[in-house]
């Protein structure tokens, strides 16, 4: 049999393989924690790159550099830290390709993490995933030859006892503020000026929001959390000023409570105000609740003239379908949108004038769609391709789910010219009478103009839960077999 011919790729000169390779290398669809996590060199998606890398030994060698740039463990155990230590031990090259480690649900095993630490010396990105942070990280991190950013979660408490060492390599990407911290400590201004980079700041307890936080100063802040009560009333008459001295700060997400009260109560925060009038001049103010929404810095000088770009709204009844015209007119700039609807009490929404309200915005580029199937009517069969069934066997409302969403996922985005990334959740049940098998679903969808169509981004997550007995509503209800 005659030899198989090179494929005219491996023919390329590698100069403009390492092109293309680069050019795989999209945009991570995963929005970044902080602005300097976007800039990271390894801020990158490597899923093209991975099947390329199995086409032939010649691909996967110049393919190592962006597949193994960034390293992510979903659980890091002693046993995984060390398993990846005697492998950059025994290949010194694949060890200098490590440039970001990211350690998800890290068991803390300090002596493991250091002697890792002293075999990557080309890291340029430590991500514990952990608020333990001891003396002899720390010090580890600032003799570190190339690290550059230890980040961290909510640890402010834990950096309280090192405050004597330096802390230029500490990024904490949250700062959740609750009834034990106080923001006018005055301990707590030192630290926190100490600390050159704290990307999110996130304010819940009422006594911190309304007093504010003094003169503290956060360098690097880049988005502020704001928890709004109902009661006590929260005037923050802190805020403009706490803005002007935040020139880094990009970004103010606003929480309201579960019934909305917070916003009439809080006479300094205008948009919700303004969305409440609006709705009740077209009598929707009980049939949609308007959860939160982000404002974004567009170089004015006034906080009330920030573009909000971000809304979640709960529709209550078909009728608030009618708020998403509202919310368009009051946020034209709008780009992302999370849609909720009622996960158990159902309210049927006609399938077209869903799609109808949807598709009004006109620079929305993610969509969040939650709760949706359970409270969709249509007339005659279903628009979208039923999932084939085996053995004769009933199809699970699961994959039922996730066909209807597909085909609405692709109906908008036919619709909607901006739209980027649709994250899709819903939950219900199979089976029947009482015994019946609870589901919850979750997708993400990427929207490929160039292809004129949408493709599932990740994995789908289904889950399915134990079969478990309903509870009987009435004493005439018989159980299922």
């Amino acid at each position: 049999m005659a030899p198989l011919e090179p494929s005219r790729l491996l023919c390329v000169p590698n100069e403009l393989l390492y092109i293309i390779i680069d050019f795989l290398c999209e945009p991570n669809l995963v929005p970044p924690r902080c602005e300097e996590e976007r800039k990271s060199p390894t801020a990158y998606s490597i899923r093209h790159i991975r099947p390329l890398s199995l086409v032939s030994h010649q691909l996967r060698s110049l393919c190592l550099a962006p597949l193994f740039a960034s390293l992510e463990f979903a659980s890091a155990k002693p046993k995984h830290l060390r398993a990846l230590e005697t492998k950059c031990i025994d290949d010194t090259k694949f060890a200098g390709l490590i440039r970001k480690l990211k350690l998800g649900k890290y068991v803390r095993s300090p002596s493991v993490l250091l002697s890792l630490l002293s075999c990557l010396q080309s890291l340029d990105w430590l991500d514990t995933s952990s608020r333990q942070v001891d003396a002899d990280l720390l010090a580890a991190a600032n003799r570190h030859p190339s690290l550059k950013t230890v980040a961290l979660p909510d640890c402010l408490f834990e950096l309280l006892p090192l405050a004597s060492m330096s802390l230029s390599k500490i990024l904490i990407l949250l700062v959740l503020s609750d009834c034990a911290l106080t923001l006018q400590s005055p301990a707590l201004h030192s630290l926190v000026s100490r600390v050159p980079r704290l990307a999110r700041l996130v304010l819940r307890d009422p006594t911190n929001i309304k007093n504010g936080p003094g003169a503290l100063l956060v360098s690097g802040l880049e988005f502020l959390d704001i928890k709004i009560s109902s009661w006590p009333t929260s005037p923050m008459s802190w805020l403009p000023a706490f803005v002007d001295r935040h020139k880094s700060l990009e970004i103010i997400k606003f929480t309201g409570d579960q019934y909305g009260l917070s916003w009439t109560h809080n006479p300094d925060i205008l948009f919700p105000l303004r969305f409440i009038d609006a709705l009740d001049r077209e009598d929707l103010e009980r049939v949609v609740a308007l959860n939160t929404f982000s404002i974004y810095r567009n170089g004015r000088a006034s906080i009330d003239a920030w573009q909000v770009i971000e809304l979640e709204l709960t529709i209550e009844k078909p009728a608030g379908l009618a708020a998403l015209s509202i919310a368009t007119s009051l946020a034209p700039r709008l780009s992302s949108l999370i849609f909720c609807m009622p996960p158990h009490d159902k309210r049927p929404v006609h399938i077209d004038d869903l799609l109808s309200a949807l598709a009004c915005f006109p620079s929305l580029r993610r969509l969040d769609l939650r709760y949706v199937y359970p409270n969709l009517r249509w007339e005659g069969p279903a628009p979208w391709a039923l999932p084939p069934s085996d053995m004769g066997q009933l199809v699970s409302g699961c994959m039922v789910a996730h066909a209807a969403l597909h085909w609405i996922t692709s109906r908008i985005a036919e619709r909607t010219s901006t739209l980027e990334l649709v994250h899709l959740f819903d939950e219900g049940f199979d089976g029947k009478g009482c015994l019946v098998h609870q589901w919850t679903f979750g997708a993400t969808y990427q929207v490929r103009r160039s292809f004129g169509a949408v493709e599932i981004h990740g994995t789908p997550r289904m889950d399915m839960a134990s079969r478990f007995t309903r509870p009987q509503k009435s004493r005439n209800c018989t159980p299922c077999p």
